[in-house]
């Protein structure tokens, strides 16, 4: 017998049931059943009759969920149920060519999911950042306690523009800017310092991670290399509680100085001794065999970068 596969019908009925395979199988039985003059009650919803195939034999439930399964794609089963968004996320996006330093940036801002102690007060501090997507080097970096405003991505800005003293020798003046629609990013200040730098600011789309990859791959590698292995790291942050009895073994929390200190340390590692695959030795600032940077509570777990 040949095996059951997937018919352009059958996936017009999929459609109709926004890709319920089950109740697609429930109205081929029926239409079946009809066409070979059994008294049927029909099934509601769904298809009209006449866009029913009859298939003879109809193949068991198990077989035709194992053939949606195999002959439709996951994002194809999604779309069918959730819409198009739903198969958007599994596409698979073309790798923008490679172009030169300071060509195009990329900026975010990224919440650590920690807690430092602030004057006595625990709060979540936020890390803004560029960084250059030809080189993947952090150009600049600005940490705040509060939401990060135009004042954080200036100082990040200003970071990343010199190249003197404390900062460099990356950075400069990039060609373009990519960032989704903050209304920081977006404000008439900061759109004033990418005029006066001769910068076009890219607007994202909203919802479109896919589109600013670079600095979504550093704030993921940044949770995983130097968030995850500070003192009050967590997924979920628990709630306070008013009374709490000290955990003897728990570190104590960094002051917000520590924190920011562990923050361009990390960033400086980066730029310094790590190697993405995409770049291998090409960078100035990483010249040499990479050194495996230690935090001072316990070893940074790999990341592809």
């Amino acid at each position: 017998m040949d095996r059951f596969e997937v018919t352009p019908e059958v996936r017009v009925l999929l459609a109709y049931w926004r890709g319920n395979a089950s109740a697609v199988h429930r109205q081929l039985v029926v239409r079946a059943r009809a066409a070979a003059g059994e008294p049927v009650t029909a099934v509601p919803g769904g298809a009209p009759a006449e866009a029913v195939p009859v298939l003879d034999p109809v193949p068991s439930l198990s077989t035709f969920l194992r053939a949606v399964r195999r002959d439709l794609t996951a994002g194809e089963r999604a779309g069918l149920a959730r819409g198009p968004e739903a198969a958007r996320a599994h596409d698979v996006f073309g790798r923008r060519p490679r172009l030169w330093r300071n060509h195009t940036w990329e900026a975010d801002h990224v919440q650590a999911p920690l807690q430092v102690d602030a004057a006595g007060e625990l709060v979540r501090p936020w890390v803004t950042w560029f960084i250059d997507v030809a080189t993947k080097t952090i150009t600049g970096t600005a940490v705040t306690l509060g939401y990060p405003s135009r004042a954080s991505i200036l100082a990040a800005l200003r970071a990343a523009v010199l190249r003197t003293g404390p900062y460099g020798p990356a950075g400069g003046i990039p060609e373009h800017v990519r960032v989704d629609r903050g209304r920081d990013f977006l404000s008439k200040t900061v759109l004033a310092a990418f005029t006066d730098l001769k910068t076009k600011c890219d607007d994202l789309p909203a919802y479109s991670p896919h589109l600013k990859g670079t600095v979504e791959n550093l704030n993921r590698c940044a949770d995983r290399m130097l968030f995850a292995v500070l003192p009050g790291y967590t997924l979920t942050p628990k709630p306070r509680r008013a009374k709490k009895k000290p955990d003897p073994d728990e570190l104590p929390p960094l002051t917000f100085e520590e924190f920011t200190t562990e923050v361009l340390d990390w960033a400086r590692w980066w730029n310094t001794e790590h190697y993405p695959q995409t770049c291998q030795a090409e960078l100035p600032l990483r010249p040499g065999r990479p050194t495996p940077r230690r935090s001072r509570t316990s070893p940074r777990p790999p990341c592809g970068g």
